[in-house]
């Protein structure tokens, strides 16, 4: 139990058991570990099979009704109920509740595993007692740094489409973002699109939207810098443009960031959310068989990388390339 430093163990107890175990040049067999962590396994499942997904974002914002957290949730219940656990979902702050309650409440259901979703503000915080439970997030919330995480490949998927846009032929990117989403992803996306289109972001820089700017901040924006094609991440985007009578892709090009949460046939990128919440469940149960509870001396991060979506936003990659332009997140 030393040796797993499980939660139970008075710290300075483990430190002398590794300290033994070290000096006795002591290595666990595999084959047992093995048993031993199936055997637990099975314990976890039977007394603690109830998985929580807790968010703090209100009903008006509408994230469980999202493609994003559709897909999310359904890869964390299918990989939960392959692995003896059912998920059940908890907002934070809804009905009465609070965090403090919600505490309470899972210690009284017998929920010990907690996957923590998207919040509404990443850099708040949320007062629960963290040290009853196994926590993994699928964000990188800033105050919880360490927790384990498993989170898009944000910078990866934008050089992906960095490479799509060459191929296709395009000179003058553009890129929009609004400036909660640029500050939720750590500023990833601009980082990589300096870094992969370093010959144009000082010709055409990156709008961020503030929440008092307007539809006529992206319209009057356009006219000034005339990109050919914008990237970005919210359908309201090419909503604007088109309303305001540019066509897309005639006029300029669109391409997504999250095709998923944008309407049918934009071209850009799919975050597999599901295969993000089939991970974090997988390392939640990791953490569940060794029965560690609250924070983590140090944290391990998990980048799902996304694919390309081709769609009808952009103009058409010229056939003699299509075979050079990869599909799935590269090196930058």
């Amino acid at each position: 139990m030393a040796l797993r430093e499980d939660a139970s163990i008075p710290t300075e107890t483990v430190k002398r058991v590794k300290e033994a175990a070290q000096r006795l040049g002591y290595a666990p067999d595999p084959a047992l570990s093995a048993l031993a962590a199936y055997r637990s396994g099975l314990k976890v499942r039977e007394d603690f099979n109830v998985i929580a997904l807790v968010s703090d974002i209100s009903p008006e914002g509408r994230w469980l009704s999202s493609n994003s957290a559709q897909k999310l949730i359904e890869g964390a219940t299918e990989r939960a109920r392959t692995l003896g656990y059912t998920l059940q979902y908890f907002n934070a702050w809804n009905d009465g509740m609070t965090p403090q309650r919600l505490s309470k409440v899972l210690r009284a259901r017998g929920v010990r595993g907690i996957i923590i979703g998207p919040m509404a503000d990443p850099s708040a915080t949320l007062d629960m007692d963290w040290k009853r439970f196994s926590v993994v997030m699928v964000e990188r919330a800033f105050q919880y740094g360490h927790f384990h995480h498993v989170v898009p490949n944000y910078y990866n998927d934008m050089m992906l489409v960095l490479h799509h846009l060459r191929a296709k032929g395009y000179k003058r990117p553009g890129m929009i973002l609004y400036q909660s989403l640029a500050e939720r992803v750590g500023h990833r996306w601009e980082a990589a699109y300096a870094v992969g289109w370093p010959e144009k972001t000082g010709d055409i820089p990156a709008l961020i939207l503030t929440p008092d700017m307007l539809d006529g901040n992206v319209l009057d924006w356009f006219r000034r810098y005339r990109p050919d094609v914008i990237i970005g991440r919210g359908m309201l985007i090419m909503r604007t443009l088109e309303q305001a009578g540019i066509a897309v892709p005639g006029d300029v090009g669109y391409v997504a960031l999250s095709a998923l949460d944008e309407p049918a046939g934009v071209s850009g990128i799919i975050q597999h959310r599901d295969a993000i919440g089939a991970a974090a469940v997988d390392i939640l149960n990791s953490l569940l068989h060794r029965n560690h509870c609250g924070p983590n001396t140090i944290s391990l991060g998990t980048h799902v990388d996304g694919t390309w979506h081709e769609g009808h936003t952009l103009r058409p990659t010229p056939v003699s390339l299509r075979a050079e332009i990869p599909s799935r997140a590269i090196n930058g």
